[in-house]
């Protein structure tokens, strides 16, 4: 069993603490799942500023993987553990390999229609934005 929680600091205040009794329960839960011949696991994924405040504070109680991207293996593995249904080439080239897209797409329930529409909807949203603030400056399209 993987349990993953994105963005991290803004979901928890307290995470120091948070980090202290998870890091207890991860392995009494990891065993547990051993016991049956599973594991459990929780990856908790944040801002890289987050980690270097917390690495001194929480050590060795945790195993810190500090990463953008994956690489191809880790992104097949992972896509294995989240039971894809979809080409790990169409996964890979669609994500780039980003674990927080991804894990968008198995919350979406692997439906890549949706997934690109979502994509394009917050681009279009983007670049409205960016036209706005220019335009709100009394700059033309013209001088972009």
């Amino acid at each position: 069993m993987i349990f993953i929680v994105d963005e991290f600091r803004s979901v928890f205040k307290d995470i120091m603490q948070l980090l202290e009794v998870e890091a207890n329960y991860v392995r009494i839960y990891d065993q547990m799942f051993k016991d049956r011949d599973s594991s459990f696991k929780e990856i908790f994924m944040t801002s890289d500023a987050t980690v270097l405040e917390l690495q001194g504070v929480i050590g060795h109680k945790v195993m810190w993987w500090i990463m953008w991207n994956l690489d191809k293996e880790s992104t097949v593995e992972l896509c294995k553990q989240l039971n894809c249904p979809i080409d790990i080439d169409v996964i890979w080239n669609l994500t780039g390999s980003n674990p927080r897209e991804i894990v968008t797409l198995h919350t979406i329930s692997w439906n890549i229609e949706t997934y690109v529409n979502d994509k394009i909807k917050r681009m279009k949203e983007i670049i409205e934005i960016y036209f706005r603030e220019f335009t709100s400056r009394g700059w033309s399209s013209e001088k972009i």
